[in-house]
């Protein structure tokens, strides 16, 4: 023991106060350790607000602040904060990270808790490790610098299989590790001798700059404490009182019949008043003024979605109003089971230009919310990335640099009111019933869960509030500030606020402190790729493979044969087209732009896998293996250089790889394919953007199948007569509407019962695979790899190669109406391991050659028709050519080909002339072979001076293509 020129006598608190700020002390006492760790967890510093953001907080003269963390630096005595170390037989990774602020006169705030993950990206891959610190890791720092907190000891047992990821995570550039720590940050308010109520507005807070939007009821929440119990909140509404709440939550006009002052409100300004009191009868009262906005010229329909009815295609209100009409009985039941779903009750449009309007629903004044088990045509967006856009005087709002949403013509002040709609509602997804010319277009948005305070009443009145005051669930996440009512003890409790802290990993391989020899073996080991020709069992090219070992002896790195393009959810393939214009555009089509954005995802071909596996059996005995995409250096793409050409002779304009420009060499620059743009090689996004003339060419490469590029990949190529050399491989990019990377039908095992001889009890082997799809078309499947694996305990200990089936005559087809296509074994090929005591375990099936059994000019017409519902204007000129001595006046009633009214014109001797603006959708235009379509008809009534009129008893049909003007005849009735 220590000797000290006095022992004075210390309380828990002087001893905690001497470790955290002084010297350390070296006191002859003797104290009940669990007593002092009791006292030392419930110590915290004291503030007089919350700790928000980063920046210190002052109290008492002294700067508070919420900790960093960082690894530990090192000093002459120690090494750094990060090493590896083998210890029974296992691989440990060690950290010690220190909580401190960079200031050297700031205080950092304790924490109570700690969790440390590790997360590393390679090869595509993300992997994620968690420590779970506990409390005898924490450990105090005793030196005489305050903004220097604690240490904190971790480790991590590190997996065999992902020593080489780890190691590459932490040292290759390519890749990226990162530590995040999570930590609870504690503080007190301090204490008040009976002061009045602390109220603060919980919700609303207003957007649109102190604005409730029209259309929405108030909800009403505040937070209330004090150091004595809350007696009751009143809520007031222009001096009208609402209701009194004596227990929280409290909480006004959040059911559907509560709160009635709350519900409609009508245009005007508006004063909430919130007055808590508690049990001594203080009382603290805060206001906050808003005002419900104008409607704006916003036209709305409220309607009970219970009443609503159907009648053939309509959609009935009470009394048989028509609510909607829709071009199928089909489109009408589907509106309304999406009507009832999502329990629409009002229905709004803001007039745009023309048809151009803005049609939203809203559900008790809130935008609908989540999804259905409908197929609903929906377009999904970030509401982010939305900007007003005038393009030669007319306003359009964009979803980023060219996806057009809406379309308003000259009018600015739709285009903007349309956009501060679509965020106050938070919408995210744009819907539509019967396109193309939707009778029904409706915006929702994703589901957003509520808190509900009760489920936490347990542990007292829980308040969760983010930055923005919604009410969120308990999660936290940036910015959550988390804070518990003690007012019922009579005292203000301490309170936490969670933070999170990243910081990239990134080291030497020669850096020893960290590494310590335990890697060197890696960097010896040989790992360089190697490379085999196999015939192609679907016909075509012969296949080339290339493999090499990794640093798991499981795992083999393996390049795709080909890229093809991504299949989405629905079976489609992965492409989108979008339209926009230079201005109006009218009838120039030079104006109109197209950009064609597709997916591409690498594929590897089932027989050049099970050819690799087959070679590693004979000539390594490795019996199986997991194939990874990794193992080179880098990936780009390179543009075919014909296919460049010939999109830049037909009017391309750009191709872009993952938002990057690729040069073109009509741009003055000239065409170099060993340039090129680096890639993802787990897949990647192409755009072609072009002219509306030009999208035939780009559409038929698509669906006649094109190879428009190659991904170079840089390797470490072993030759044959020995040696090592450096060079690239490249693989064809193709897009073939038929055949997608990840398209597959669902595959099941069709087992038998057999038994046998010193069996103990039934085995079953396979007898055949079923295959069937409920993809949007037939596939074509060109044969099956079969696998045959006993496992046991995730180690392979048997593997068969030579298993075929009985049927080998391919190619077959599945129908896409759910049918199976049965396919039975060859019995000879399944042998019975029984007697050495192993058992058949997996029977792996791989269809190879799979393409769509359907013209490709119908897969291209499905995606027409999802397009963007962006249409492009254009003008009728409606002429009256004779004489107006019969004829005193002319209607003529122009509509779709669908009877959708367009427009109604009337004719005199003093107006023979009038333009009518028209429109024809993207869709429409881009299934259109024979050109621009403006097809239309219409009606004519003539009225004659003496009185008569005359009406054509059925419409008329536009009779050419690209003719923009109707000229009308007299007509003499008989």
């Amino acid at each position: 023991m220590a000797k000290v020129n006095a022992i004075p006598t210390y309380t828990k608190d002087n001893i905690l106060q001497a470790f955290r700020n002084s010297q350390p002390q070296y006191i002859q006492a003797t104290f009940n350790q669990d007593a002092f760790r009791a006292e030392e967890v419930t110590l915290t510093h004291t503030l007089p607000s919350t700790p928000e953001h980063d920046q210190p907080v002052m109290y008492e003269g002294q700067k508070y602040g919420r900790p960093h963390f960082r690894l530990k630096p090192q000093d002459a005595n120690q090494s750094g904060g990060i090493w590896f170390v083998e210890e029974e037989d296992k691989l440990k990774l060690r950290f010690i990270l220190q909580a401190f602020r960079p200031e050297e006169d700031v205080i950092p705030l304790d924490f109570r808790s700690i969790q440390i993950n590790l997360t590393y990206y390679h090869a595509g891959s993300q992997q994620e490790l968690s420590m779970d610190v506990q409390p005898e890791d924490i450990r105090q720092v005793y030196i005489d610098r305050m903004n220097i907190l604690k240490d904190i000891h971790a480790s991590l047992v590190i997996p065999p299989e992902n020593k080489e990821a780890i190691y590459e995570a932490l040292t290759n550039l390519k890749y990226r590790s990162e530590l995040s720590v999570r930590a609870d940050v504690w503080w007190q308010e301090p204490k008040q001798n009976n002061v009045e109520p602390k109220v603060s507005w919980l919700n609303p807070t207003p957007p649109l700059n102190g604005s409730l939007p029209f259309g929405r009821d108030l909800v009403v929440e505040v937070n209330a404490v004090d150091e004595n119990s809350i007696s009751d909140v009143q809520l007031w509404l222009n001096n009208k009182l609402i209701r009194k709440i004596d227990k929280p939550p409290y909480r006004w006009g959040a059911t559907r019949n509560s709160d009635a002052l709350m519900k409609n409100l009508i245009p005007g300004k508006y004063t909430l008043k919130a007055t808590a009191r508690d049990t001594t009868g203080k009382e603290t009262t805060i206001t906050r003024n808003f005002q419900v906005a104008d409607p704006v010229g916003v036209s709305y329909t409220r309607f009970n979605y219970k009443n609503l009815s159907l009648k053939g295609n309509y959609i009935l209100l009470p009394n048989n109003r028509v609510f909607m009409q829709h071009k199928s009985v089909q489109d009408a039941q589907t509106a309304l089971k999406l009507i009832q779903h999502y329990k629409m009750d009002t229905h709004c449009v803001l007039p745009g230009y023309g048809k151009y309007n803005l049609e939203y629903f809203l559900s008790i004044g809130q935008a609908p919310a989540g999804s259905s088990n409908l197929k609903e045509d929906i377009i999904k967006f970030d509401p982010n990335k939305l900007q007003v856009v005038n393009k030669q005087n007319n306003w359009y709002i964009l979803e980023g640099a060219s996806h057009s949403m809406l379309f308003f013509g000259p009018n600015k002040h739709a285009a903007y009111e349309a956009l501060e709609i679509i965020k106050v509602y938070g919408f995210t997804e744009h819907g539509f019933v019967g396109r193309p010319n939707p009778p029904m277009s409706y915006w929702k948005r994703q589901q957003q869960y509520v808190f509900n305070p009760s489920v936490l009443s347990n542990l007292g009145t829980i308040n969760v509030i983010t930055s923005n005051a919604n009410v969120l669930s308990g999660g936290l996440s940036g910015g959550v500030t988390m804070g518990r009512s003690f007012a019922s003890r009579g005292v203000d409790g301490p309170k936490k606020l969670d933070i999170e802290f990243t910081e990239v990993l990134h080291f030497s391989k020669n850096d020893h402190d960290v590494f310590r020899g335990i890697f060197d073996q890696l960097e010896d080991e040989d790992l360089k790729w190697e490379k085999k020709i196999i015939p192609n069992p679907d016909g075509g090219k012969d296949f080339t493979i290339h493999y090499r070992k990794t640093k798991d002896p499981n795992v083999y790195f393996f390049l795709p044969q080909v890229f093809r393009l991504q299949m989405n959810d629905e079976g489609y393939p992965q492409v989108k087209i979008s339209m926009w214009s230079k201005g109006d555009g009218g009838a120039d089509l030079s104006q109109y732009k197209i950009a064609v954005e597709c997916s591409v995802l690498p594929y590897i071909h089932p027989n050049a896998k099970k050819d690799m596996l087959e070679k590693l059996y004979q000539t390594e005995g490795k019996k199986y293996a997991e194939l990874a995409i990794g193992g080179y250096s880098t990936s780009r793409f390179l543009v075919d250089g014909a296919f460049r050409s010939i999109f830049e002779e037909l009017g391309g304009k750009a191709i872009f790889v993952d938002g990057q420009e690729l040069p073109l060499a009509g741009k003055g620059q000239e065409i170099d394919l060993l340039g090129g743009i680096e890639v993802d090689a787990s897949g990647f996004n192409l755009s072609f953007i072009t002219t509306l003339e030009s999208f035939e060419d780009l559409r038929r490469r698509f669906e006649e199948g094109h190879i428009i590029g190659k991904i170079q990949y840089e390797l470490e190529e072993e030759l044959e007569e020995g040696g090592i050399t450096t060079g690239s491989y490249q693989i064809e990019v193709e897009l073939n509407l038929k055949k997608l990377a990840n398209v597959s039908p669902d595959v099941a095992i069709m087992l038998k019962e057999v038994t046998g001889e010193g069996s103990n009890g039934s085995l079953y082997l396979p007898e055949g695979i079923e295959l069937k799809h409920t993809l949007p078309y037939p596939l074509t499947i060109k044969g099956v790899d079969l696998t045959l694996l006993s496992k046991v305990g995730g180690e392979v200990y048997d593997v068969d190669y030579q298993i075929y089936l009985k049927d080998e005559n391919f190619p077959k087809n599945i129908a896409n109406d759910g049918s199976k296509l049965s396919l039975l074994l060859n019995e000879e090929d399944i042998s019975d391991t029984r007697d050495n005591g192993l058992f058949w375990t997996d029977l792996i099936c791989r269809p190879h050659g799979l393409y769509y059994d359907v013209d490709a000019r119908a897969i291209m017409t499905k995606i027409i028709d999802y397009a963007h519902k962006e249409e492009v204007p254009w003008s009728l000129n409606v002429e009256f050519i004779g004489n107006w001595e019969q004829v005193q006046k002319i209607q003529v009633v122009i509509a779709d080909l669908n009877g959708k009214l367009i427009q109604a014109v009337d004719l005199d001797e003093d107006e023979t002339e009038i333009k009518v603006q028209m429109a024809t959708s993207l869709s429409a235009y881009l299934n259109t072979a024979d050109g621009f379509n403006r097809e239309y008809k219409y009606k004519r009534r003539f009225f004659y001076r003496d009185g008569t009129d005359y009406i054509d008893p059925d419409w008329q049909e536009s009779s050419v293509f690209d003719t923009t003007s109707l000229f009308i005849r007299p007509y003499t009735p008989v």
